[in-house]
């Protein structure tokens, strides 16, 4: 089923097309254009192979089971490494998988399975694959994350359309491509693995940010955002379940903390480049697409070649880029029997089968209007081809022409030949193919013109049509180190014969890092009290690089959060945030070493710890008092450890990140300390017109907790306060022929970093600024409708009291303009945005 009908794609204009290619693929992940087959021959001169080596066996069963054995040191698994945007394989063993049938009988959908992995071919064995073992719902949500972001890669968007939104093409095909690539790929699999309406009460949807796209599912009563493209998902305050794009969008804090685009260190400022992307104009719906499956039929002397690099192919709809894929080739050699050819081939016309030299059988036309055709069909995208054919001429006027549609209704001939004598054909079909324009290809059809000048004088005497093909090396059945059991499989029940061809080539000089023995901290089983640490681990020799995961469960199968399954070059790790683990709960962690020739060692030990500390204050709320100014409150968590002081932190940036000394924020440059003050209490006064302190009079508060052991909890979420509200103090006295002047002062926001498709990108789009208007006051008073400065000058005749009414509105001078092309979204004309304040005071004038 292709259910476009439940959600199409919009059609993506190409400005934003540009925005997207140039934010994402240029300054969060840039990196070298290469091929598999580069990548692994410039790191593989360290390692000396063996000639390739085959096994090679005859099945004439619908099911069969063997065993290879790959020697050395070094396979596929040991030598890849995750990048956000490609993949980096030091030593591919793998040379090529050959399927072909040998026998008279066309076989279908002939399989071949390696250690039980990668039965990729419909989606319901591909979740059956992904979800197996998960315990509960959230860990299947979460596998699906897993998978997609371990099996793909951030690629350019070599199809706008679709194409890559469904999941066997995606992973089996394409294997890389844009976020919104990632994202419709995650909405499918949700869907159809039972995170729908039907079951949860919501579909899964994709989140349309500016600058990035990506699914949402809905479980346990909320969404979850599950980034596949950007390698991330963002736990709550008590560090339990992903929340939502809405929740990010409103608390950028909640991004910062964690790390994205891949497993490859990048520092912890990694989040401030995320966090722009979501914004309270977000959009979002369900996207599933599907019905591919990657079924083939074999005819007899029909075959395909598997390989792990590629000959620098793939199918585009324009010039992109690629920067790891790879190229695998169907080949047909249609027999020229009577029998055969008929049963091989998709048309023909006055063809029939004689008897050649040597009793080779070939076939003849037997009129000017004879001709055979053949369909090449496939379940992988074509990006190029040839045909090879052989013929015999007995007349000068014999003509032999081979065409090739797209469609099996327009031809266009691509070689054409007249005369007599041995003649051959070598055409190549790559530009003929299209693969450079879309849609995708998965099949088209060859035709053989026989136009004999006399009954059957013009002859076939030989066809070969090759294809090459876009695959992903991640779903090839390929081999591992040590024993590998491998299964055929096919749906033919007659009597069939396939053979099957491993080639492979090993090496062994290359020996991997042994894993550390024990960690240097946390110890097994030991209890950290600390606000925050450093997981430490001895160095390894020959080591350059190691692996850290953290996970909550021992069998390790998904990280804790993505901040802690890291690429890094040091023997220590660990966040400068406060609260990134909560107590009473188990963690597991274990690490793997990197030689400088990209072989990764074995993962050591299992080891378990915990945390002790303190969880986040909860239930934040501001009380108002008559005289303008403003206290915040809160409650201890009613888990975990009871706080003896508490710390409180105020900014005017909506979802700030907390510190007590000066640091820098992304846009703002260095800032100083927001830390107001330390309490023993559960409350704290914060707005007030009567203080200096330069963390007084902020928009937004954060509290964090602080136990006996001077651990400390995260922070916790922010409490609002209402923007604007004055809080300078009015000046009420005038006088008589003498100035009068009061600055109105008002608590301010100036929002969060956004990224918009309008230059200049990243900004703080949504800081306000505020419109200041006197409703009410003696005809001598003025007010500077932009900075909100009372003046004037009373005379005689204004001595006496006098109300005064000022109302102050918010505004949003930053944002894009309604003239700008993607202004529409961006206009702050929901009633969510508006707020005022309304300033009274009296005000008495005195002779002078």
């Amino acid at each position: 089923m292709n259910n476009n009908a439940i959600r199409r794609r919009p059609q993506r204009s190409a400005p934003v097309i540009l925005h997207l290619a140039g934010f994402c693929l240029l300054a969060l992940c840039a990196g070298p254009v290469v091929a598999t087959r580069v990548i692994a021959e410039e790191a593989s001169s360290a390692f000396r192979t063996t000639p390739p080596k085959e096994h090679r066996l005859k099945v004439t069963s619908n099911r069969h089971a063997y065993k290879i054995r790959l020697g050395g040191t070094v396979d596929m698994d040991n030598t890849l490494t995750r990048h956000h945007a490609t993949f980096h394989v030091a030593f591919q063993p793998n040379v090529s998988l050959t399927i072909e049938n040998t026998g008279d009988t066309p076989v279908v959908n002939p399989r071949v399975v390696t250690n039980g992995k990668r039965r990729w071919w419909s989606m319901r064995k591909l979740l059956e694959e992904i979800l197996a073992g998960a315990k509960d719902d959230q860990e299947r949500a979460l596998l699906i994350w897993d998978f997609v972001r371990k099996n793909r890669h951030h690629d350019d968007p070599i199809f706008v359309n679709d194409e890559l939104h469904d999941p066997m093409k995606m992973l089996n095909v394409f294997g890389g491509g844009l976020c919104d690539d990632a994202g419709a790929v995650g909405c499918s699999l949700l869907y159809n693995a039972g995170f729908n309406e039907g079951k949860f009460g919501r579909n899964p949807k994709v989140r349309h940010l500016h600058g990035h796209v990506m699914c949402e599912v809905f479980l346990a009563g909320a969404y979850q955002f599950l980034d596949m493209d950007e390698d991330a998902f963002y736990l709550d305050r008590e560090n339990e379940r992903p929340v939502s794009g809405d929740a990010l969008a409103r608390d950028h804090d909640l991004v910062k903390r964690e790390h994205a685009y891949g497993p490859i260190f990048q520092g912890w400022d990694v989040g401030e480049k995320a966090a722009p992307l979501f914004g309270t104009d977000d959009g979002a719906g369900l996207r599933v697409t599907s019905g591919h499956q990657i079924d083939i039929t074999l005819r007899p002397d029909e075959k395909l070649v598997f390989r792990w690099d590629n000959v620098g192919k793939f199918a585009s709809d324009g010039p992109r880029g690629r920067r790891f894929w790879g190229n695998s080739l169907h080949t047909y050699s249609p027999r020229l029997d009577e029998k055969q050819y008929r049963q091989g081939a998709s048309a023909h016309k006055d063809v029939h089968a004689v008897t050649g030299d040597a009793q080779r059988s070939r076939l003849a036309g037997a009129t000017k209007d004879a001709f055979l055709a053949y369909e090449m069909r496939s379940p992988y995208a074509v990006c190029g081809g040839r045909v090879r054919a052989d013929f015999r001429g007995a007349h000068a006027s014999d003509r032999f022409e081979v065409s090739l549609s797209l469609d099996r209704k327009s031809w266009k001939s691509v070689w054409s030949h007249s005369g007599k004598g041995a003649i051959q054909a070598r055409v190549d079909l790559d530009e003929q193919l299209q693969v450079k324009q879309r849609p995708a290809k998965y099949r088209y059809w060859v035709r053989v013109a026989l136009g004999s000048a006399a009954p059957d004088s013009a002859q076939l005497t030989a066809l070969t049509m090759e294809t090459d093909l876009m695959t992903s090396p991640h779903s090839l059945p390929r081999l591992s180190l040590r024993d590998n059991q491998v299964e055929y499989t096919d749906e033919t029940d007659e009597p069939h014969e396939v053979t099957l061809t491993h080639r492979w080539r090993e090496s062994g000089n290359v020996i991997p890092p042994r894993p550390p023995e024990k960690p240097l901290f946390p110890q097994p089983d030991s209890i950290v009290r600390a606000s925050t640490f450093q997981f430490q681990w001895p160095k390894v020799a020959e080591a350059t690089k190691y692996h850290i995961l953290v996970s909550r469960t021992p069998d390790m199968k998904l990280c804790y959060r993505t901040c802690f399954d890291t690429v890094i070059e040091g023997t220590s790790h660990g966040s400068p945030f406060t609260g990134m683990f909560s107590p009473d709960v188990d963690y597991y962690w274990r690490v793997r070493p990197q030689n400088a020739h990209g072989v990764w060692g074995e993962w050591s030990d299992m080891w378990r710890f915990r945390w002790d500390g303190p969880r986040v204050p909860v239930d934040l709320k501001y009380d108002l008092q008559k005289n303008g100014e403003m206290t915040i409150t809160w409650k201890p968590n009613p888990r975990g450890p009871r706080p003896v002081a508490y710390e409180v932190f105020g900014s005017d940036e909506r979802g700030f990140s907390i510190s007590r000394k000066p640091h820098q924020v992304r846009g703002l440059g260095e800032q100083a300390s927001n830390l107001l003050g330390r309490t023993t209490q559960t409350q704290m006064r914060v707005v007030s017109a009567a203080t200096k302190d330069p963390n007084m009079n902020r928009s937004f508060y954060r509290v964090v907790a602080v136990d006996e052991h001077g651990s400390e909890s995260g922070c916790s979420d922010y409490v609002e306060l209402p923007h604007p509200h004055v809080v300078s103090r009015p000046v009420t006295r005038a006088l008589v022929d003498q100035p009068y002047r009061y600055q109105l002062k008002t608590l301010r926001s100036i929002g969060d970093l956004q990224h918009r498709y309008t230059s200049p990108n990243q900004t703080y789009w949504e800081k306000e600024d505020y419109g200041y208007e006197l409703l009410e006051g003696p005809a001598w008073l003025k007010l500077d409708g932009e900075t909100g400065l009372l003046t004037g000058t009373p005379g005689r005749a204004d001595v006496g009291d006098g109300d005064v009414k000022i109302v102050v509105k918010r505004r949003f001078p930053n944002e894009v303009k309604p003239t700008d092309q993607s202004g529409r979204v961006f206009q702050k004309t929901d009633a969510r945005f508006q707020s005022s304040h309304e300033h009274r005071f009296r005000i008495q004038v005195g002779p002078g």
